[in-house]
């Protein structure tokens, strides 16, 4: 048998192969290539620690090609997850690299590598987010130039400072230059405007306005579809010029804490920008911009003002960023339009550059680097 793929959960964007539920392994223990796929979303309900047993151990000892493939494409991973996969490598005592890691980018390889450092651990990159969304990508869109906007935000789960932001350009009436979306999705509760309001204001130490709350009232709370979260590409985007991403800022998640250390991770709410070809704006961590250079992507300095990238503090970076956001806004048409064009040579660099990722750290790349 060739390329039998075990996994904990019925996941869509899992490794190419026959799949069958984990439980089923044990019929196949003559194979030689049988992977036991694990995704960083499994840990809901089956801890890594515990993913081998002793059963699965000894066959994985006895046939050196099988291997473990931990899938963490899609997420963000810090040193208490990574600690906990050495562990596992370490205590199990299997072949080298029979562990597999998949990683988003090089900006995740390096930080696991440096973290794990062990003998029985392979990284290998896997960019599924680029993958997608290369393949879904409009080959044209028609657009009325009323409905056309110059900048797009889409946010899609309620998170403190991210609320902040939007709060910010409501007050602003920047807003009112926006495609964008705010669901505010939590699928741990029941949201309110009472609850959104009240964790925003505790967490950044900011009272929104009136205003601000009356129009989030207003705002369609509820489940979001996650089906075509990643692999598809909001029209918000098509219908306007440059893209204001949110991306993961580890002080908005419930249980950050500042003395684990965390890597900067580039998802598919930067790479949708730069598939349609937009400039882009990105709030984030610091060094985010920093860290895309360092793979391969370009900014937009000195045409946008990428000093908010530098800056720790969130309320003086979206601060900054609702400064930058206004100058541009404000620009008489032909000076706005100089912009864009200025920007035209990197947009077009940086979708090279993501197909050139797509297609390096694809699925096919990854079984070369298997066997």
């Amino acid at each position: 048998m060739e390329n039998a793929v075990f996994i904990v959960n019925n996941i869509n964007y899992c490794l190419p192969g026959k799949k069958e539920h984990i439980s089923s392994w044990k019929k196949y223990t003559s194979g030689n290539n049988i992977l036991f796929y694990y995704s960083i979303y499994d840990r809901h309900t089956l801890k890594f620690l515990n993913f081998a047993d002793s059963e699965m151990k000894n066959f994985l000892r006895r046939n050196p090609n099988s291997k473990i493939v931990f899938d963490n494409t899609r997420e963000l991973i810090d040193h208490i997850d990574i600690l906990e996969i050495n562990q596992a490598a370490e205590s199990w005592v299997l072949n080298e690299n029979q562990i597999v890691f998949l990683c988003s980018d090089e900006i995740q390889k390096k930080f696991v590598e440096v973290t794990i450092n062990s003998y029985y651990v392979q990284t290998i990159c896997l960019n599924t987010f680029l993958q997608d969304l290369v393949k879904n990508k409009k080959k044209s869109f028609h657009y009325m130039s009323n409905r056309y906007k110059k900048f797009s935000m889409l946010c899609r789960r309620h998170r403190p400072w991210r609320t902040y932001l939007f709060s910010s350009l409501v007050d602003s009436k920047l807003i009112n230059e926006f495609k964008f979306s705010y669901h505010g999705v939590d699928n741990s509760k029941a949201l309110t405007t009472e609850n959104i309001v009240s964790e925003t204001e505790l967490a950044t130490n900011k009272k929104l306005t009136t205003n601000f709350k009356n129009i989030l009232e207003r705002r369609p709370f509820g489940t979001v579809k996650r089906t075509d979260i990643y692999a598809s590409i909001s029209d918000s985007i098509y219908l306007s010029d440059i893209h204001l991403a949110i991306e993961h800022n580890n002080q908005d998640e419930p249980d950050y804490d500042p003395l684990i250390p965390h890597h900067i991770f580039v998802s598919e709410k930067t790479y949708k920008p730069i598939i349609t070809k937009k400039p882009f704006i990105v709030f984030s961590k610091p060094g985010f911009l920093d860290a895309m250079r360092q793979i391969g992507f370009q900014t937009f300095h000195p045409y946008i003002n990428e000093e908010y990238d530098k800056i720790v503090d969130y309320d003086v970076k979206i601060d900054k960023i609702i400064k930058e956001v206004q100058r541009i806004s404000n620009l008489k048409k032909e000076d706005y339009e100089n912009l864009l064009e200025q920007c035209q040579p990197i947009v077009k660099h940086n979708y090279k550059v993501a197909k050139k990722l797509a297609k390096r750290h694809s699925w096919e790349n990854v079984w070369k680097q298997l066997y």
